[in-house]
């Protein structure tokens, strides 16, 4: 047991002291040497908050009673200071998600507002879609034209105009037309397929940025459906109460692993050892005496309590959701479910708060989508099976 208790300490401690270590590396600004000071206080405070717990539970047992206290007193404290510590890095890190989160929104919103101007442009043009050889084409009719009539015209006298001259200024005319539209209608074109290819580029580099982006934090929309205002304060309280409760795991497990065995002689802590400096109080000690057993109906603390153990949210809604394409469960239906089988195993039902963060939980964990129809916040692509009181 105390191998184990080590190694699940040693994971612990390394994470809290990394944790703490960053957070102090990212406090130290953007000069190497704070951010190095800084990283080393941090991790520094977390390490030794580790070791003076069962220091002061050592010190205790070996009779060092007011060393004990005012060790115990110095280990509250800086276990108080690792917790802000842990708990300001979890805020950095919940800072700079909901920083790239904006990042994204505002790409999105620029890629979007571009999109629409975009097409805004591409529906005003108005052209016949026309090739760089048919405008070139039309600038030879053009050419020819202005040939034809410059010779049957001359060079302005009316002398030497021609029976044809009109007819061949007017078909200069439109031929010179003819070249001018077939220029405007190349020149759109491009402009039509260079939209159209941005067009393309961006939808992809929208559908690149992952496209519809989810809340910060998954918790808090769920809760902000069930609980409204008191979501902000519930999700806040969850955070801090996550940091002080790991912070308060390691401290637990090093002075369990202290208890449980002695680093120096390997004998059980519950063992005193003897007192060298008074061997008669020590060679009066004789085995304790064997413990009288009485009758149960005379220990009245032995009366087992009458509160029934709550209902496992997990294993229930685990055991009557189905899997079905297209369906979907609303969160009420379900908690109603939930307390049904509660009552039929005769077990207690958790708070609706518990219950919905219980299912947010669940639905993070086996990547089931949660929806918001009507106001009514819904399970996808499941149904309620027959029910099932599985323990």
């Amino acid at each position: 047991m105390r191998n184990v208790l080590l190694i699940l300490f040693t994971v612990g401690a390394l994470a809290s002291i990394a944790l703490c270590g960053s957070y102090g590396w990212e406090q130290g600004g953007a000069d190497l040497k704070d951010q190095l000071t800084q990283c080393f206080a941090y991790s520094f405070i977390a390490a030794v908050t580790l070791a003076m717990h069962p220091l002061a539970i050592r010190q205790w047992s070996d009779g060092h009673r007011v060393v004990g206290v005012l060790t115990g007193m110095v280990a509250a404290l800086l276990f108080t200071i690792t917790a802000f510590i842990s708990l300001g890095g979890m805020a950095g890190k919940a800072d700079k998600v909901i920083a790239a989160r904006q990042d994204t929104l505002d790409a999105k919103a620029e890629t979007k507002k571009r999109i629409d101007e975009l097409l805004e442009e591409r529906a005003v043009l108005r052209f016949t879609r026309t090739t760089q050889e048919a405008v070139d084409a039309s600038k030879r009719l053009a050419d020819a034209a202005t040939a034809a009539r410059a010779a049957e015209c001359g060079n302005g006298d009316a002398r030497q105009r021609g029976n044809n001259c009109r007819a061949k200024e007017t078909a200069e005319g439109n031929e010179i037309a003819s070249y001018a539209r077939a220029q405007r209608d190349k020149a759109s074109t491009d402009r039509a397929d260079a939209i159209d290819s941005e067009l393309k580029a961006l939808r992809a580099q929208r559908l690149g940025n992952g496209g519809s982006v989810g809340a910060a934090d998954p918790l808090a929309a769920v809760l902000e459906k069930a609980l409204g205002a008191w979501a902000t304060v519930l999700t806040s309280t969850w955070k801090m109460v996550t940091a002080v409760g790991f912070d308060l795991a390691l401290v637990m497990l090093a002075i369990g692993i202290e208890r449980l065995g002695d680093h120096r002689a390997g004998k059980p802590m519950n063992e005193r050892r003897a007192d060298t400096s008074r061997p008669e109080k020590t060679q009066a000690i004789e085995a304790e005496p064997t413990e009288q057993v009485l009758p149960a109906s005379l220990h009245p603390k032995l009366v087992a309590s009458n509160e029934a153990p709550t209902g496992s949210v997990r294993a229930i809604i685990t055991a009557n959701l189905a899997a079905a394409k297209g369906a979907r469960v609303e969160i009420a239906e379900l908690g109603e479910r939930y307390k049904v089988v509660c009552r039929a195993q005769g077990k207690r039902a958790v708070p609706p708060a518990e219950f919905v963060t219980a299912v947010a939980q669940f639905c993070t964990k086996l990547g089931l989508k949660l929806k918001d129809v009507d106001d009514q916040l819904y399970l996808m692509d499941v149904q309620l099976t027959e029910v099932r009181e599985t323990a």
